[in-house]
């Protein structure tokens, strides 16, 4: 019977057992910790994912383009499976499902190792990132600011505004802050969202204007104000250098006549460059009188006019701002060509025609007016061509971009690859096709903010 109460070797029993039980709290552990890694592998290349769809649905509006973009960044951060990769525009789950944001799934199944004793040979691990891109699902290219006027974005006659791909944001609460007129004129975007309501033959648009939206929108470029003759930006003289321009030689610093002065007036004629400055004081050359360019390529610079400016025959350069401080930007009847062709194609545009600089205070400005100025800029008033690369800036709510065909047959036409953000715009029969400016230059957009919100 002594064999019974005999207890030698339960301690080797109970350490045995004590090394499975261990053994196991590690081989979990290990599992559990493999897991997390995983996790937040996965987290990261969703993330990535997300700002990678979001990016491309802003400037394609395209699920298809969005989704190929995400799996190509997930793939890039190690993603192997791409079974079980969802990409839903708008979101299927959480607070954002609307068109503003774009949502990434990423479940891949990950191998266990004590687990698997269990019959848990794999386990799904699941990451999910929500992005948005500066609010809206497509950019926006025409931001009309006025906050209440009638007919804030006039259309009239046989208009032909042509915005593939972007929206149309009016800020007024008019009754008719968007206003047709005639019957005769398109136009077309990716979407139109007004605050108030839409007048007149509203079936030219396409699509139908969103109306009563009540979305108060702001300046997207927070009222930029460039270089000025007060602020230390400007060179404060008559003087500019010129190249080769009206028989001087190149390189030579050019002033005007005394009869130029008396007359209170500028004319800058030639067919080579004037060149500017864009980086430190003095940022810019600053004209006190009126100037008008005519057959003119301009250096990359920043152009102030402190009593407005008239653009005639042909007027281009790479990397230029015209900013009009005070005064207005006028066009007279003969138009102004941008450019010898219309740009079709965004590299075309980023050399072709009159080109906003890529860097510095008014970067993706092509022309501007600060928000202390009021001032009409007439932009295709007598049949003007060509392409504009970078925004047309003039924020006041004041401020009225007028567009008309002088010669009745529509034979001008403008390719803006850029925003419009002004108080008001008045389109009489001229033909306008807006790009985002994004599009041709997608790093240095000064209106791009990418956020993961979930």
């Amino acid at each position: 019977m002594r064999f019974f109460k005999d207890d030698k070797g339960q301690v080797l029993v109970l350490a045995a057992f004590s090394m499975i039980l261990l053994m196991g709290f590690v081989g979990f552990a290990t599992d559990v910790g493999a897991l997390f890694h995983d996790k937040r592998n996965q987290q990261t290349a969703a993330d990535a994912a997300a700002i990678a769809a979001a990016l491309s649905y802003k400037y394609n509006v395209s699920t298809l383009m969005a989704r190929a973009a995400a799996e190509a960044a997930a793939t890039a951060n190690g993603v192997k499976d791409l079974s079980r990769f969802t990409v839903n525009v708008p979101p299927q789950n959480g607070p954002n499902q609307t068109n503003r944001f774009v949502e990434v799934i990423l479940t891949e199944p990950r191998n266990t190792l004590f687990m698997s004793i269990f019959g848990f040979h794999t386990v799904d691990v699941t990451a999910r990132a929500v992005a948005t891109i500066s609010g809206s699902p497509s950019q926006g290219c025409i931001y009309i600011l006025n906050p209440y006027i009638d007919s804030a974005m006039d259309l009239q006659g046989s208009f032909n505004v042509d915005a593939p791909g972007c929206g149309i944001e009016i800020n007024s609460t008019s009754d008719s802050a968007l206003q047709f007129t005639g019957g005769a004129g398109t136009l077309t975007a990716g979407w139109i969202a007004v605050n108030g309501g839409a007048g007149g033959h509203t079936a030219d648009s396409t699509p139908a204007p969103t109306t009563y939206t009540d979305t108060p929108i702001s300046d997207p470029y927070g009222g930029i104000s460039g270089p000025t003759p007060s602020n230390g930006g400007c060179d404060g003289s008559y003087s500019w250098t010129l190249n080769g321009v009206q028989g001087n030689t190149s390189g030579t610093t050019y002033t005007p006549t005394a009869a130029e002065i008396a007359s209170n007036n500028i004319t800058l004629t030639g067919t080579t460059s004037i060149s500017g400055s864009s980086s430190s004081a003095p940022a810019a050359i600053c004209y006190t009188l009126p100037v008008t360019l005519s057959d003119v390529f301009l250096g990359p610079g920043i152009y102030v006019f402190e009593n407005g400016v008239t653009l005639q025959n042909s007027v281009t350069g790479i990397g230029v701002t015209l900013d009009i401080y005070s005064g207005s930007l006028t066009i007279p009847h003969g138009g102004v060509s941008f450019g010898d062709t219309t740009a079709t194609t965004k590299e075309e545009a980023a050399t072709n025609g009159l080109v906003a600089p890529t860097a510095g205070p008014t970067n993706g400005i092509a022309i501007m007016e600060p928000p202390t100025n009021s001032s009409e800029i007439q932009i295709q008033k007598g049949n003007a061509t060509g392409n504009i690369t970078g925004a047309i800036y003039a924020p006041n709510p004041n401020a009225l971009l007028y567009l008309q065909d002088s010669g009745g047959d529509n034979s001008g036409g403008i390719s803006i690859w850029g925003d419009i953000i002004v108080g008001r715009l008045f389109d009489k029969t001229a033909t306008m096709t807006i790009h985002n400016y994004a599009s041709v230059f997608p790093t240095t957009d000064p209106n791009t903010v990418v956020t993961l919100v979930e």
